[in-house]
């Protein structure tokens, strides 16, 4: 996807500002014609796709704090925190982890 792949630009020459006005140019043709049109459903849209952007990124954040926390749970025998923890995660589990949070589920007392 574009937006994953999208970069701020730094020019630091003449040649470079051309290249990254160049750049822009070309992302406001292919992305920009219906905003610079007005179309008020594309507003709607990109609205909808900056809550899906801010939702799925603030799962990125939940998971690179939870899973190190559910894994040393896991190794210090803690199944019930550490089933807690997985479960925060659960749409991010991988199938290994799927079957620690199994095994967990069942150990937690």
């Amino acid at each position: 996807m574009a937006a994953q792949a999208y970069r701020n630009y730094v020019a630091t020459t003449d040649a470079g500002i051309e290249a990254g006005l160049t750049r822009v140019r070309d992302l406001v043709e292919r992305y920009g014609q219906r905003a610079l049109r007005g179309d008020p459903d594309c507003f709607d849209q990109l609205e909808t796709q900056r809550k899906a952007w801010s939702k799925e990124y603030a799962m990125d954040v939940l998971e690179a704090q939870v899973r190190p926390r559910a894994e040393e749970a896991f190794r210090m025998g803690n199944y019930q925190k550490s089933a807690e923890l997985y479960e925060e995660i659960f749409e991010r589990l991988t199938p290994a982890e799927l079957k620690k949070l199994a095994f967990a589920r069942r150990r937690a007392v």
